[in-house]
This record gives structure tokens, C-alpha cells and sequence, in this order.
């Protein structure tokens, strides 16, 4: 459960600070991070979270 966690946290707070100077997402608009991509984050991985869950039962 940590692991997940940590990776959860990390992959948030990247998502509202916004990409560096190297990153693959920088020509995208949201390359000033704030909450809006982070709330998009969150909401997508919990979509995948779900998917994942449901196909392995």
C-alpha cells in the first residue's frame, strides 16, 4: 500500500507543479501545472484504478 501510495503522491504533486524543462509535456497547454491538471490526474488514475480492478476479478 505505500509504494502505490508514494508513486500517487509524487505523480500529483508533479501534476500541479506543471513539467520541467525537459519533460515529453511541455508543448502541451497544461505545462504550467495548477490544480485543474492535477484534479485531471487524480480522476484519470482512479479511472484506471477501477478498470484495473474490475478486470482482474
Amino acid at each position: 500500500m505505500e509504494y502505490p501510495l508514494s508513486i500517487a503522491v509524487v505523480a500529483i504533486a508533479i501534476a500541479a507543479v506543471g513539467p520541467g524543462r525537459l519533460s515529453l509535456d511541455r508543448p502541451f497547454r497544461w505545462r504550467h501545472g495548477g490544480w485543474v491538471p492535477a484534479t485531471v490526474a487524480v480522476c484519470l488514475g482512479g479511472i484506471g484504478a477501477v478498470i484495473v480492478l474490475a478486470l482482474k476479478q
